[in-house]
């Protein structure tokens, strides 16, 4: 096998990597989400920042909750899920802002659709522990198994609300770390300097590979390559390869 067909097995599986776990993020984003619009209510940001700690098991602080009365919109700035002990105590996601407009009645339906989501996210910290466990896989395991042991909640975890899209969305993204405990060689930081990029009509996994595939087009595609790759790296660190992270 050449080095343009080992560069190019390379990012391909790299980019298979990130849309999994890009969409298992998207998942888990999307049950926090519907949990503060089912607070809507009571717009205590107290009970948000206490409904998110139950669902992934780790601290949460909100800057700011604003949901709007006489239109289904909510407004969140500066949350931030903190890693636990085990992952070193850094924040693991800090989002800056986020507006999302949504459609009252799927909700009520099931459903979950957003006419527009703005979101500003500026950092999404990844962490290896000594064991080998990543603190995005035990934040969902987490939230799995809270949904799954309350009782009360026991129809909702049968019938998770269907993904129906967002019509407008409106993304910026700021630095993504991946930080290792078991081997500090392979630590990474990618300041992706994204602003303001808009997709439209976001409804399947396809959907979010492209947005991904656009994000590393423009940033650079060298941090995919595995480890055969010849195509010269813009990155002086080693690259973190798929499997590192499974």
């Amino acid at each position: 096998m050449g080095a343009g067909d080992s560069a190019e097995d390379g990012v391909l599986n790299g980019m298979k990597f990130l849309v999994r776990w890009a969409f298992r993020l998207f998942l888990l984003g999307l049950v926090l989400v519907v949990a503060l619009l089912l607070l809507k209510d009571t717009i205590l940001k107290s009970m948000a920042e206490s409904r998110l700690r139950t669902a992934t098991g780790m601290e949460v602080r909100i800057g700011k909750l604003e949901v709007a009365l006489d239109r289904p919109v909510i407004r969140i700035e500066n949350l931030v899920i903190y890693n636990p002990a085990e992952f070193g105590g850094s924040p693991l996601l800090d989002l800056g802002f986020l507006l999302l407009e949504y459609d009252l009645d799927a909700i009520r339906d099931g459903h979950f659709h957003a006419r527009l989501m703005r979101l500003e996210l500026k950092e999404l910290h990844i962490v290896e522990s000594q064991n080998g466990r990543t603190n995005v896989f035990v934040m969902m395991e987490t939230a799995q198994l809270n949904a799954a042991s309350n009782k009360s909640n026991a129809a909702k975890v049968e019938n998770q609300p269907a993904f129906d899209g967002i019509d407008t969305l409106n993304l910026s993204l700021g630095t993504f770390r991946f930080t290792s405990f078991r081997d500090p060689r392979r630590n990474q930081r990618f300041d992706l300097n994204l602003h303001n990029e808009v997709f439209r009509k976001v409804t399947s996994e396809q959907d979010v590979a492209a947005i991904l595939l656009r994000i590393v087009l423009k940033q650079g595609v060298s941090f995919l390559l595995g480890p055969r790759a010849t195509v010269p790296s813009p990155v002086s660190q080693q690259p973190v390869q798929p499997e590192q992270l499974r």
